[in-house]
């Protein structure tokens, strides 16, 4: 049951990751400028997204992980990364967090005699 859990926490992330795959694509296809700051590409592409996520952040996540500027010392800074460090920051950092969990929920299982 333990095994199910640490791999259903992992899957947000791994979902993230390809999200922010997913996000990367879009910028090409629209031909962003991916030199700008990860802010201004954002809220040149949906600014009403950006105000929603900081809204997310501030309400919902913040205090659940006891870290109430969480925003500004976190994701503020990212957003002055330019767009292209920024995307690949979050998609490694997710991946990465995604497949440890994944790989944490594998751990000793077994596996068939042969």
């Amino acid at each position: 049951m333990l095994r199910f859990l640490i791999r259903l926490l992992a899957l947000p992330f791994l979902v993230a990751a390809l999200a922010t795959l997913a996000a990367a694509v879009y910028m090409i296809v629209q031909g962003v400028d991916v030199s700008l700051p990860a802010g201004q590409v954002w809220t040149e592409l949906d600014s009403p997204s950006l105000n929603l996520a900081e809204a997310i952040v501030d309400r919902y996540v913040a205090p659940n992980v006891f870290y109430p500027d969480l925003w500004y010392d976190a994701v503020v800074p990212l957003l002055g990364w330019p767009a292209w460090q920024a995307v690949l920051a979050v998609m490694f950092g997710a991946a990465v967090i995604g497949l440890i969990l994944w790989r944490l929920g594998g751990i000793g299982r077994r596996r068939p005699v042969d």
